[in-house]
């Protein structure tokens, strides 16, 4: 039964983090006050559980490599979502999650260094797949023109990070409850969108009701339904597969964009997306293989 619960919360952590850039994207506030706030709360949340389910938010004993990759995973969770979200607003939807959708690259290139993780056929031929439908949104969807050039790139970065953060975050996890490791993680990065948005002398209130609804909604989806069902993933769940699942979020959030924002996706982007779901079926077969 645990199985299919973990197959299960993977499903509605993709889910929900599919929509974060169409959440940053009705926000209309600065990178800064978006994280600051979303990872404040998110932060305050998780350590109230971790104090009434564990009776104490930080455990004795942690071993120094658990905690430098905590505090490393936190930097790179900010660094990620700072892109991330400069990326939602200064380019398509459709851009954004595309190019971001390289993060499994970073992934399994960087496991195959740091822990050894191997890359057997079925993923590579899952990997074939995702990227010949990627590489076909590429190549009618992204354009690296003046306007969003920045934009564009800042989502490769993303991706980059993203896979430092769920890197380190898988060798924090070997040794820390979900809870602990997940509220300081939340904690470190609102503590530097804070210092970055301070540098920037900008302010923290004075925003549309929409703004705040926005924040919320980011709280609660791709934070506590995504990253943090994603961390406590992390002990039961083979990294490449976890990274490898999330190139079915650009198919999700495109249909979401295309009701709030009108981007009406080409034949092209149905093809693509029809084999980066493919790529995921072969992932999950068999997915008794891939749980634990």
């Amino acid at each position: 039964m645990s199985k299919q619960i973990n197959i299960l919360l993977f499903l509605i952590a993709i889910v929900s983090l599919s929509q974060a850039a169409n959440l940053i994207r009705l926000a209309q506030a600065p990178v800064e006050v978006i994280g600051f706030w979303r990872l404040l709360f998110a932060s305050c949340i998780m350590l109230s559980l971790a104090w009434k389910q564990q009776k104490k938010p930080w455990p004795k004993n942690i071993p120094l490599k658990a905690k430098t990759a905590t505090v490393l995973s936190g930097c790179f969770f900010f660094a990620h979502l700072w892109s991330y979200f400069y990326s939602a607003q200064n380019t398509t939807i459709a851009n954004s999650m595309i190019i971001f959708s390289a993060n499994p690259l970073f992934t399994a290139v960087f496991g195959a260094f740091i822990f050894k993780e191997k890359l057997p056929g079925r993923l590579v031929f899952a990997y074939i797949l995702a990227f010949s439908g990627l590489y076909l949104l590429l190549a009618q969807r992204i354009r690296f023109d003046e306007l969003s050039n920045l934009g564009n790139w800042s989502a490769l970065v993303s991706a980059a990070f993203y896979s430092g953060y769920i890197l380190s975050g898988n060798r924090a996890r070997q040794d820390l409850p979900n809870l602990s490791y997940t509220w300081l993680v939340y904690l470190i990065a609102a503590i530097l969108f804070f210092l970055t948005g301070t540098i920037r002398h900008i302010s923290w209130t004075t925003y549309p009701q929409i703004t705040w609804f926005a924040i919320l909604g980011t709280v609660i989806f791709p934070t506590l339904l995504g990253h943090a069902l994603i961390t406590y993933l992390l002990k039961f769940i083979n990294i490449n597969w976890l990274s490898c699942g999330k190139l079915t979020e650009p198919a999700m959030s495109a249909f979401i964009a295309y009701l709030l924002f009108s981007e009406i996706p080409s034949k092209e982007t149905y093809l693509a997306f029809a084999l980066t779901g493919a790529a995921i079926l072969i992932l999950f077969v068999p997915w008794k293989n891939n749980f634990k």
